[in-house]
């Protein structure tokens, strides 16, 4: 038989197989390869494929039909989990047969607030960094912004992570975004003390404290970037014992000696 015969034998095959799928449904297994026969015999009688079915082995065709639709193609590459079946039992045909975890990349849920959203777009650069192992950290993209505020004022946001296989489907991870912002004056978070309510950064002038209040505008996890006023760049702020400090306080600098 050549190629061209069997593809005509395949199709026909296909758009017979739904008058039997009753019965398939209903009937144990061995009942299920009489079914397929029952179907191969009834394509005998067709126009289409009686000129040649008289030089083929049914049960041959009919194992390899029953083999080619036992194997389970996943359309992407990836990592099987949650596969409880054992060798030669019955799968159960309301479970799922197993799940294909990705491994081309992960993709990160998370969300910012309300207020954040003009801050990021798609395309910005995320680092994510699990948990489980804070010294690791896997870079990826913005994929996806939800154009919905829930009633917390949250906004959901999705990256695409490359894991490196080291990411785990369910994983807790701590999420950065990164943005060029341009150009914009940036102090130690250290560096802001509060005083009265209102945020305030010591710099050091003539061996003196100066008290200089400011305004914090965009934040990471150890930097503010503040409006330039009375900080200026190129000043020297002071990021330790300064929660206690006055005004023209007198302050002695000790260089840390490595």
């Amino acid at each position: 038989m050549n190629n061209e015969q069997k593809q005509v034998i395949r199709k026909e095959i296909e758009e017979h197989v739904a008058q039997i799928s009753s019965y398939k449904e209903t009937a144990k297994r061995d009942s299920d390869m009489s079914g397929i026969k029952r179907l191969l015999q009834y394509m005998e009688s067709s126009t289409a494929s009686k000129n040649f079915f008289d030089n083929v082995d049914v049960d041959d065709l009919m194992a390899k039909y029953e083999e080619e639709h036992a194997t389970l193609i996943a359309p992407f590459d990836g990592v099987v989990a949650n596969l409880f079946s054992k060798p030669y039992n019955a799968p159960s045909s309301s479970d799922a047969f197993c799940t294909i975890i990705g491994s081309q990349g992960m993709e990160a849920d998370f969300t910012v607030l309300e207020s954040e959203l003009p801050l990021i777009k798609g395309g910005d650069k995320v680092v994510v960094t699990p948990y489980a192992d804070p010294s690791a950290k896997y870079e990826g993209r913005i994929s996806e912004i939800n154009p919905l505020v829930d009633d917390k004022g949250m906004v959901k946001v999705k990256a695409v992570v490359n894991g490196q296989g080291k990411l785990f489907n369910g994983m807790n991870i701590r999420v950065n975004v990164h943005r060029s912002l341009g150009e914009q004056l940036v102090v130690p978070k250290s560096s802001v003390v509060l005083r009265s309510g209102k945020q305030v950064i010591f710099t050091l002038k003539d061996n003196k404290a100066k008290w200089n209040y400011v305004q914090t505008v965009l934040e990471n996890s150890d930097e503010y970037t503040i409006v330039e006023d009375e900080v200026q760049e190129g000043d020297v702020v002071i990021v330790t014992g300064n929660v206690n400090l006055a005004h023209e306080a007198p302050v002695k600098v000790i260089e840390n000696k490595k």
